[in-house]
């Protein structure tokens, strides 16, 4: 459309689009997942950061464990602790790490979601190895 903005992707060729819809804006990404994380990173995630005042928090763990078995796991976390996200990323899946899963937070205050990130982190921990599966947390180089 003509009153879109495109903005370029970083790591590839399709582009993110961005529509203004009366009150509303619509991001499009592109689908392959290294895309829409370098888009997101690059520009939607400034544009929510610029427009909401909540803070966030997240980490990256790996759990060796098929999305059946773990859907059911990252439910309850989300079921206990409402202000969190999990995400599984299963076209990601590692060999020697397993299945990529990403743990989100938000709230009023830094503090309080970095406490909530910890206990949510933990108790899915508690939960997948309970099961036997092995759980990594990612630690960033």
């Amino acid at each position: 459309p003509e009153t879109a903005t495109v903005f370029q992707n970083p790591v590839g060729w399709a582009p993110c689009i961005s529509v203004v819809v009366k009150q509303s804006t619509l991001m499009m990404m592109p689908g392959p997942p290294r895309e829409m994380q370098a888009v997101f990173e690059a520009y939607i995630a400034p544009i929510i950061s610029e427009r909401f005042s909540a803070a966030g928090a997240s980490v990256r763990v790996y759990v060796d464990s098929h999305e059946s078995g773990v859907s059911p796991l990252m439910q309850k976390v989300m079921e206990k602790f409402p202000n969190v996200y999990v995400k599984a990323y299963v076209a990601l899946r590692e060999e020697d790490r397993g299945m990529p899963v990403d743990i989100v937070t938000t709230g009023s205050s830094q503090d309080d979601i970095e406490l909530l990130l910890q206990e949510s982190v933990n108790y899915f921990q508690e939960i997948v190895t309970a099961q036997g599966n092995s759980f990594l947390i990612e630690t960033k180089q």
